[in-house]
């Protein structure tokens, strides 16, 4: 009943060196006069069941030193905050931060969206001055879905309501990775768009606090898209599993993802170029 919420806790919280597969090397990017921008929307819209809640008031005690600790904070101003306001407030500007990190220096504007920022209008009208000035456009999406809405901070968004307008402005996206629990089903609208590559999970995910900050790392340094998207998920096996050792947890609960929740959270892949590269002119 709890793991969703140690998971989400401790691995929101963690960042942890991981191992690299040895046998495909990037393409390192060259240098080029092109200009890259990275609009990532990142978004929890207090979206969390009841369960969780009692999950972090009764193991609070076990995870407020760690919280506290890794940001810095008083011990005692988590006390009184409930699991939302943790994400809301320390979170989501963590996992943004994480992930800016992550590309290093590959990005001239990374522009990033959570609370009220986080609406579909705000979403499109950056890509819209991106794409004036100049830039390609890469778009991370960090948030809750269903087959058919993704969730935005202000209102539960048509896919195809979204996909249209991307459309009809001509905003070139040239890759999407997003953690939205069963955007498989988004795809076949992303691709209507133009998109180059696109991923997007079977059904619910599970992997959603390091699968991002993966992503951006492989992608940044040059792997394929589909190679960035595999070792993403590879990532936050890694660190699951690193964080279950170094923090054994009561109970017997595991952060690292069952193979039910790794065959739920698997990516597939759409566009017309899943082999796209970070520095390959489109």
């Amino acid at each position: 009943m709890f793991k969703c919420m140690i998971a989400a806790v401790s691995g929101i919280l963690l960042l942890s060196a991981c191992s690299e597969d040895p046998d495909t090397n990037p393409v390192i990017p060259s240098s080029t006069a092109e200009k890259h921008a990275l609009v990532m929307v990142v978004e929890n819209n207090e979206m969390f069941p009841t369960e969780v809640e009692f999950g972090w008031m009764l193991l609070k005690d076990q995870l407020i030193p760690i919280v506290s600790e890794l940001f810095g904070i008083p011990g005692d101003s988590l006390r009184n905050r409930s699991f939302i306001e943790v994400i809301d407030d320390f979170g989501e500007p963590w996992i943004m931060d994480q992930i800016t990190a992550a590309t290093g220096t590959a990005y001239e504007e990374i522009v990033r969206l959570s609370d009220r920022d986080a609406t579909v209008e705000r979403m499109l009208a950056e890509l819209d001055r991106l794409r004036g000035e100049g830039y390609r456009l890469d778009l991370l999406l960090d948030m809750h879905a269903s087959t058919t809405v993704v969730c935005f901070d202000d209102r539960d968004v048509p896919v195809m309501e979204m996909t249209q307008a991307v459309k009809s402005r001509n905003l070139p996206i040239r890759v999407l990775y997003q953690t939205c629990c069963h955007a498989s089903h988004h795809l076949a609208a992303w691709e209507a768009t133009g998109v180059i590559a696109a991923c997007g999970s079977y059904e619910a995910n599970s992997l959603t606090i390091y699968s991002p900050i993966g992503f951006a790392k492989y992608w940044s340094e040059g792997y394929p898209f589909a190679e960035a998207v595999r070792r993403a998920t590879g990532y936050e096996i890694e660190q699951t599993r690193a964080l279950d050792q170094q923090f054994p947890l009561p109970f017997g609960y595991k952060m690292e993802p069952t193979e039910e929740d790794l065959r739920s959270s698997y990516m597939i892949l759409a566009g017309r170029d899943t082999l796209v590269t970070f520095d390959i002119a489109l």
